[in-house]
């Protein structure tokens, strides 16, 4: 439900307007090595929360989708819940890739290979880690992986098969007076710590951390952590999809399986043109399917099976939060 589309549109472009959330541009702060805005003191969270679904009644909660039947294109498309069933129109999937390849959900009929089964990108494994500290001793961005490489288009250090590093949290919020330091192992650095406790992370990762800069002042300085493993999350499972050495991978966009009925989208479909595993391509993905499905209410539901391949041809001058991912 987006109360106000211009909102979404507006977050995604550079924009003028009073209303929206501050951003702070970061290359300066972060010695050059990233060139994105953030969210300054804000989150997509708080997007969705304050602007794409203010009313919460609309929201159906503790309702895990275990079927879609999408039948011919005459008919509704059902979706189910156990015994609650709901039918509409259209509808847009966004669950996780791992969601959709573990067959959490029944499609009937079956969805296309090449839309799951052959998607060239599997879920990585991941966990995103929080530390605050009494005194800095660590640069703006660093990884302690040492095969490690940065990749200078996207600014995140790579490994052959997954990603990690760290950077000052602290830079988020310039009136902030804590010492914070995020960081996140995806792919393969992330394996390590799947059947860890948070407290058996946060303690090899300060141990790390004591390797990385010596003389014990990671665990010397250390105050307090947040773990998020997200590879434990029930409805998640992983990170977010990849398929190539570098984390880069083109799929053909938000994709009509029947006749516009039902749409797969978020980070693993995203447009043409744009990698998976970012928040702004997901956000962009599923806008592209919302205006797909917008075109063919105005059109009239053809009567022939298409699949549609996107391109998001909406008006996107400047994407300006290119790093949103996991932060």
């Amino acid at each position: 439900w987006v109360y106000d589309p211009s909102v979404l549109q507006d977050m995604l472009v550079d924009s003028d307007r009073d209303d929206l959330p501050p951003t702070v541009y970061l290359d300066d702060e972060y010695e050059g090595q990233l060139g994105f805005s953030l969210f300054q003191n804000y989150s997509w969270y708080d997007v969705f929360h304050d602007h794409l679904a203010p009313n919460e009644s609309d929201i159906i909660y503790g309702c895990e989708v275990d079927k879609i039947q999408y039948g011919s294109e005459h008919e509704q498309v059902q979706v189910a819940c156990g015994e609650r069933k709901f039918q509409a129109d259209h509808v847009i999937v966004t669950v996780p890739l791992s969601v959709l390849k573990d067959d959490d959900i029944e499609f009937d009929p079956e969805l296309p290979d090449d839309y799951v089964e052959n998607h060239p990108g599997d879920m990585w494994a991941g966990i995103k880690v929080f530390f605050e500290f009494s005194k800095k001793f660590y640069p703006a961005i660093f990884t302690l992986e040492k095969d490690a490489v940065l990749n200078n288009v996207n600014g995140v250090f790579e490994v052959e098969d997954g990603e990690s590093e760290f950077w000052d949290y602290s830079k988020i919020n310039p009136h902030s007076k804590h010492h914070l330091m995020a960081g996140y192992f995806i792919g393969d650095p992330g394996i390590q710590y799947l059947s860890r406790t948070d407290q058996e992370i946060a303690m090899d990762v300060l141990r790390r951390l004591d390797e990385r800069f010596g003389n014990n002042i990671a665990s010397e300085h250390y105050v307090k952590h947040l773990i998020m493993n997200w590879s434990q999350e029930p409805f998640i499972r992983g990170s977010y999809a990849s398929g190539s050495p570098s984390g880069y991978l083109e799929t053909d966009g938000a994709q009509s399986i029947v006749n516009g009925r039902v749409f797969l989208a978020g980070e693993a479909f995203p447009c043409k043109g744009y990698g998976v595993g970012w928040v702004h391509t997901a956000a962009l993905s599923g806008q592209d399917a919302a205006q797909q499905i917008i075109k063919l209410v105005g059109q009239g539901i053809q009567e022939e099976e298409t699949d549609s391949e996107t391109n998001c041809d909406f008006e996107v001058e400047h994407i300006v939060f290119h790093r949103s991912r996991w932060r």
